[in-house]
């Protein structure tokens, strides 16, 4: 039996019902497989040992039965899910009481009612420590312990009327008081552990939020007299070009033969001095820039850290996508003498969704992030591919046989996606991007480091690729923010190359017109170079793109 949760709207914000949720979400599956069984094969022994006649054994198994669902059901009512388990566990403290003699009419053998004190004290406690377990708000708590009371007082009573004698009543009752008491003390002492832990939690995040705003002040403060300088030094760089005009026209306007030649050496000398000033200047905006992505990164992270990140999740045509994105990182690669290959597999279950040949299928994904992650795998195969080697780019489509199984809340892309993405008659597909490189490569240590933040990896630092090692890092997590969003690294070894890929799951959405440009700004740049957002972006030409559609590779 399975049961949908309710709507998120209805979530409390209480403490304790949070608490309780997460206990029932942990036991619910060996709740079910451990219970149930065991509960049965307990009123079995004691049935076969004559222990229990066979109408007790019948209406625990019934009530064993009921209990072990009592976790998704609870789960499903969000505000009262203490409520509902206070129910099933009354349901199971009366159950236990006519089990255990509360309605029975014939009287049992003199061996089995020596035996029954045993099991009214054993199904007592051991229910008693079963409320003590739960984080129930105080008046939930207060009507398990009215039922639990009651029902033993009533099958206590019944029995020593029965069996009995009427000294045994005040032995009921005083057992009765001393559970009382001792199960408020439990409570109390639960409470403080309760709010103490609770009470830290709260220290614990409001210290995380302090250290990210921190961390965000530092960093915000540190890119404003960054920006001056680089503004400072922008300028210096226009005074030197005009000095060098200067040289230029006064080297042209020079006199006489020997005043000449001291003209000379003294412009050549004036004009070393200037390349040195500008070389300089260069160097310093360099490292200016360098300082502004670094800051970049590290906000962008503390963002997607503290979930402030926001995302834009829009229909768009992926082919479309895809080859903007090699019109614009081609001039780049040309520019480094490094061949580069853009490839596209589409499978022919795909194609039958597009009308026409001047229509793709579109699908549902945040364009602007993706190509931040594109950016940052063909900066590195740029960066670490030697003069003449050659990148592949390569995208593939393929539909997926049946729908998978996302959620809405899963992700942030599940979240945003229409209703008619989850039905049962949806159309999903797997898109792979993949960027490969016969460059350094990657050794096997150093794999596991590379989508972790502030890892720069050895092949990197012998290169000097400059950065903070966070770009991967924040790849992973626009990937992981898509539907069954995949990303990782393979090598063969120190080298050889290395491929980088990511995959994630979309919902097909229906076609694009030809003059649209889905998911794109006209203005949108493919950065390839070197940092973060501070790419060299060559101008658009004609790329050959080798397109494979059909069949199975």
């Amino acid at each position: 039996m399975k049961f949908q949760a309710a709507p998120e709207s209805g979530m409390t914000s209480d403490p304790r019902t949070l608490a309780l949720r997460k206990q029932l979400e942990k036991m619910r599956t060996p709740f079910r497989l451990l219970f149930g069984p065991l509960a049965w094969f307990m009123f079995i022994v004691l049935c076969a040992s004559g222990s229990t006649p066979l109408s007790t054994a019948l209406v625990g198994s019934g009530t064993c039965a009921i209990v072990m669902n009592c976790t998704d059901i609870a789960l499903y009512f969000r505000r009262h899910t203490d409520f509902i388990v206070v129910l099933f566990m009354s349901c199971m403290v009366w159950g236990g009481a006519a089990a255990f003699g509360l309605f029975e009419t014939e009287r049992l053998p003199p061996d089995i009612a020596a035996k029954m004190p045993l099991h009214h004290g054993g199904s007592f406690f051991s229910m008693l420590a079963v409320g003590n377990s739960f984080q129930l708000r105080r008046e939930a708590f207060l009507v398990f312990v009215f039922n639990l009371l009651m029902s033993h007082a009533c099958m206590r009573v019944k029995f020593v009327s029965t069996y009995g004698s009427p000294e045994d009543h005040m032995d009921t009752l005083s057992m009765l008081i001393f559970a009382g008491l001792c199960c408020f003390f439990l409570r109390s002492l639960r409470d403080e552990a309760f709010f103490a832990a609770v009470e830290f939690k709260k220290m614990k995040q409001h210290a995380e939020k302090q250290k990210h705003s921190f961390l965000a002040y530092i960093m915000h403060e540190v890119r404003n007299p960054l920006s001056a300088s680089c503004l400072l030094m922008c300028e210096q760089s226009e005074v030197i070009a005009e000095l060098k005009q200067l040289v230029e026209a006064h080297a042209d306007q020079r006199g006489g033969a020997r005043e000449g030649e001291e003209k000379e050496r003294d412009m050549e000398d004036l004009q070393m001095k200037l390349e040195s000033l500008d070389d300089l200047s260069r160097t310093v905006l360099s490292q200016i820039d360098q300082m502004g992505n670094i800051c970049d990164d590290v906000l962008h992270l503390e963002k997607l850290a503290s979930g402030t990140f926001e995302f834009s999740f829009s229909p768009g045509s992926v082919v479309r996508f895809y080859e903007e994105t090699v019109r614009e990182a081609a001039p780049v690669f040309k520019s480094k003498h490094l061949v580069f290959k853009p490839e596209i597999y589409v499978a022919d279950s795909v194609n039958v969704f597009s009308l026409s040949e001047e229509e793709d299928v579109r699908v549902w994904a945040d364009f602007a992030r993706l190509k931040q992650v594109l950016s940052n795998f063909l900066s590195n195969a740029r960066k670490f591919s030697p003069a003449g080697g050659a990148v592949s780019f390569r995208l593939e489509v393929c539909l997926l046989s049946e729908s998978p199984s996302h959620s809405r809340g899963g992700s942030p892309h599940a979240s945003h996606l229409p209703d008619d993405a989850f039905t049962e008659g949806s159309t999903w597909v797997r898109l792979r991007f993949s960027v490969k490189d016969r460059g350094v490569g990657l050794s096997e240590e150093d794999l596991p480091k590379l989508f972790k933040p502030y890892s720069q990896i050895r092949a990197g630092e012998q290169q000097n690729g400059g950065g903070t090692g966070l770009g991967l890092c924040i790849s992973r997590v626009l990937v992981d923010a898509h539907c069954g969003g995949t990303i990782a690294a393979v090598s063969e070894g120190t080298g050889k190359g290395s491929e980088f890929f990511f995959e994630f799951d979309s919902p097909i959405v229906g076609m694009l017109p030809s003059d649209d440009s889905p998911g794109l700004s006209p203005s949108a740049n493919v950065a390839v170079g070197g940092g973060s957002g501070c790419g060299e972006a060559g101008s658009a030409e004609n790329v050959d793109i080798e397109v494979r559609e059909g069949g199975a590779e």
